[in-house]
């Protein structure tokens, strides 16, 4: 630890692990109290890889801003406050949550982080602050099993659920077309049925042709020789 302060030339740092969540093992270290976090520190590094950063008194006052973000695009946002003599701004430590509306510089540095990310995450959550220069910075990228606080927006819920239906269940069909313009696979060389389906409702064995074709006015998930209505 003396190091990362000669090294860094910094006057206070926060270290947590780099792949962590709630605050666990996120500690607040300066100059005075080196002494005590040496022994765990040494400890802790042999187990899991930590990262630095340098202390931004503006946590204390401003918070640290959450924003949501589905398929790259903001929904909503919180704003998380630590209780007094704390930095850790988690409700592990007693920090409270906040309705807030994100500026749109906010928005922005967020959603331009997401899509430099490949492939794009169809769900994350950027958790950013105002360093001591009163900049925004990005404090965490949350990509692994974050907390979105739909709470905060149920329709925010709502959206990802439709985009998780879209991107994978129809990917789940195959040949078929769904969504437009087609995804997948297509059969270059296609069977001719031995029967036109009919036009108005009637019950059939299905056509190994239609069966191979599930899709938009299709029936869903068919198989061979399957009861059908048309």
């Amino acid at each position: 630890l003396k190091e990362v302060f000669t090294q860094s030339n910094f006057k206070e740092i926060i270290i947590k692990p780099t792949v962590s969540g709630a605050g666990r093992h996120t500690y607040r270290v300066n100059k005075s109290n080196i002494d005590n976090y040496k022994n765990i520190f040494s400890l802790l590094i042999k187990e899991e890889d930590f990262i630095v950063q340098e202390f931004q008194k503006n946590i204390l006052t401003k918070g640290e801003i959450s924003i949501m973000l589905i398929n790259g695009k903001h929904t909503h946002a919180i704003l998380k406050k630590a209780k007094k003599n704390e930095f850790r701004v988690q409700d592990d430590f007693g920090g409270t949550v906040h309705s807030y509306s994100a500026s749109k510089e906010e928005i922005k540095f967020a959603e331009n982080i997401i899509s430099v990310i490949k492939p794009k995450p169809v769900y994350a959550r950027v958790d950013l602050m105002f360093n001591d220069k009163n900049e925004i910075v990005l404090s965490e990228l949350e990509l692994i099993e974050p907390e979105m606080w739909f709470r905060k927006n149920p329709l925010a819920a709502e959206i990802l659920a439709k985009k998780i239906f879209e991107i994978y269940f129809w990917s789940l069909l195959g040949t078929s077309s769904i969504p437009w313009p087609p995804q997948g696979w297509h059969l270059t060389i296609l069977l001719k049925p031995k029967i036109e389906p009919f036009k108005t409702p009637h019950s059939l064995i299905a056509s190994i042709v239609y069966w191979e074709h599930v899709g938009w006015k299709r029936h869903l998930l068919g198989k061979k020789g399957e009861m059908i209505f048309w």
